[in-house]
């Protein structure tokens, strides 16, 4: 219940601003919607398969499918974000959602929680990706987020990206042909005669300034510490000052040299 509430209100203050507060209570009802729905027909299919009548009367409610839909929206605004400094690396804001999903997972196994909140967890985790990554509604009309840093396979550690993303990729591909999901579309933008515009649809110019403002923040956060760790080094390199006094008298030298060949050519010339 505290992370419940600890996520609504982070999530309150930090996403309501940009997306509004009807679109906020919009994204809440359409999950609570279809979490509800999703864990009620999953267990009425353990039913008829194992025909046992206590998946008939299992009861189930909370915020917990919520709480991991916002944390997956959390992620698609601030996923760089750090939440738990570390020394070698730092739990960010994209690692929220399946960490979470992990310790809900845990904790059912355990017999702390039931298994209907992790079947609420888990329909939240992927009924708010798919909203959020196929049918919000942005300001520019277009659906979705189809960015890569917003992929699947990005919730997920490095190691095990490559095949959740291979997985993925077929699964999209299988959806976009039944015409469940709608096909990728790039437009270009030829009207200028000296630029080409290319646009993606799903990215909404304000997510975009918002993270490159994150990214210039954190730019300059790794500069001003490689600032603080050490100085500049100097153009003047050490004993350069001697380096141009040996140099000046060796031209000194030369030239002194060159006068008395010349006149030892002129004294033989004359005799």
């Amino acid at each position: 219940v505290i992370i419940d509430i600890g996520i609504l209100l982070a999530a309150g203050k930090l996403i309501e601003p940009s997306w509004g507060a009807l679109e906020f209570l919009k994204f809440i009802g359409i999950i609570n919607a279809t979490v509800t729905g999703c864990t009620a027909m999953t267990y009425i299919i353990a039913y008829a398969i194992s025909k046992r009548s206590a998946y008939l009367f299992t009861g189930f409610g909370g915020l917990i499918g919520t709480t991991l839909a916002l944390s997956v929206a959390l992620k698609q605004s601030y996923s760089d974000v750090k939440v738990i400094p570390l020394r070698h690396s730092s739990v960010r804001v994209k690692h929220i959602p399946i960490i979470l999903l992990c310790v809900v997972a845990l904790l059912s196994l355990l017999k702390v929680l039931w298994m209907s909140d992790l079947c609420m967890a888990f329909f939240g985790f992927i009924n708010g990706w798919i909203y959020l990554r196929f049918f919000q509604l942005k300001a520019n009309e277009s659906k979705g987020d189809l960015s890569d840093g917003f992929a699947f396979a990005t919730f997920f550690p490095e190691a095990i990206q490559s095949p959740i993303k291979w997985f993925s990729n077929n699964l999209f591909a299988l959806l976009i042909s039944m015409k469940i999901c709608p096909k990728q579309v790039r437009r270009y933008n030829v009207g200028g005669p000296s630029s080409v515009t290319i646009s993606l649809p799903g990215i909404d110019p304000v997510d975009a300034e918002r993270r490159k403002q994150l990214a210039l923040k954190e730019l300059d956060k790794r500069l001003s510490g490689a600032d603080q760790s050490g100085n500049w080094p100097s153009l003047d390199e050490p004993g350069a000052a001697n380096l141009e006094d040996e140099e000046a008298s060796l031209d000194s030298i030369t030239v002194a040299d060159v006068h008395s060949n010349k006149m030892h050519d002129n004294s033989t010339d004359v005799v």
